[in-house]
């Protein structure tokens, strides 16, 4: 190993408080620093704050979003598998006599009609003169002549 030959040189007053100074604004500056830093972090924290409270908030609507949408469909599904099944019950209309004529009940009319406040079905009213009488003579636009 090589001995270091060199000896330290000592600083003159001049140097040392040229250093000094140096130092000085260099410490003034780190303090700055140190302050813009706190700030910044504190700015920072305040911000971080915001973001967390309004990813919060945008989360509960997102949910709430997808929940209404999700009952939304289910809907959608529900009235669409219903004009399905409406669609798909297609029914001819009755056709009857009533005093040797031929009547026959329209396509718009209900498969159950409500008379004398029960329910009755187009089949039943067929079968019934009084029935077919209070239709027919009540002018009812649900049934036709053939």
């Amino acid at each position: 190993m090589a001995k270091d030959t060199q000896k330290a040189v000592p600083l003159t007053e001049e140097q040392l408080i040229e250093k000094e100074a140096a130092l000085k604004l260099l410490e003034e500056a780190l303090a700055e620093d140190a302050k813009t830093f706190v700030l910044d972090k504190e700015k920072f924290d305040v911000d971080k704050s915001a973001f967390e409270n309004e990813k919060a908030q945008f989360e509960e609507e997102k949910a709430a979003f997808e929940t209404a949408k999700a009952d939304l469909d289910a809907r959608e599904n529900a009235l669409e598998q219903k004009s399905e099944v409406k669609s798909d019950k297609k029914v001819d209309p009755v056709a009857f006599e009533f005093e040797g004529e031929k009547y026959q009940f329209t396509a718009s009319a209900p498969q159950h009609i409500l008379l004398n406040g029960k329910g009755v079905s187009q089949k039943e009213i067929a079968k019934d003169d009084e029935l077919k009488l209070q239709l027919i003579g009540g002018n009812s636009s649900l049934i036709v002549k053939k």
